[in-house]
């Protein structure tokens, strides 16, 4: 496994219809238990405006 640690954040804008704005942000720790086990755990936000 290369990398243990994953942060990210997109965002996102509606093309047809509303002008909303969505946006996300995560953060995510992989751990190898075993040769053939991972165990991950994860946490995500999901921001969005009122239009």
């Amino acid at each position: 496994m290369e990398r243990p640690r994953e942060l990210y954040g997109t965002i996102d804008q509606t093309i047809d219809g509303s002008e909303s704005l969505i946006g996300t942000i995560g953060a995510e720790y992989k751990a190898p238990i075993t040769e053939r086990l991972i165990l991950g755990a994860g946490v995500e936000a999901v921001i969005a405006n009122d239009t």
